[in-house]
């Protein structure tokens, strides 16, 4: 089965049940298109697609990652939180 929505359902205020409805759910794969989408670690739409439950993660994206550490490590803590919510949220590293 596959689910497609936008991510204006995990932004808005009124699409709360619905966001509630998707979180219920035990997702195999969560697949994001247009992945610089969510590259803002303290945005609602980070927070919200996160709290997403899903054994795998896959992110896609044709628009790279604009030598902005704070982008990778965002993107890189949709995989792994519990690794780099710390180094982001805590500044643990020097930017070039």
């Amino acid at each position: 089965n596959v689910l497609l929505t936008t991510y204006t359902i995990f932004e808005r205020e009124s699409n709360k049940s619905d966001r509630s409805f998707l979180n219920s759910l035990p997702f195999h794969f969560l697949v994001l298109d247009e992945a610089h989408s969510i590259k803002n670690i303290n945005s609602s739409r980070y927070v919200h697609i996160n709290n997403l439950v899903s054994k795998n993660r896959l992110l896609l994206s044709g628009t790279p990652v604009q030598n902005n550490i704070m982008e990778l490590l965002s993107l890189l803590s949709f995989f792994l939180f519990e690794l780099f919510i710390s180094i982001v949220s805590f500044g643990d590293f020097k930017e070039y």
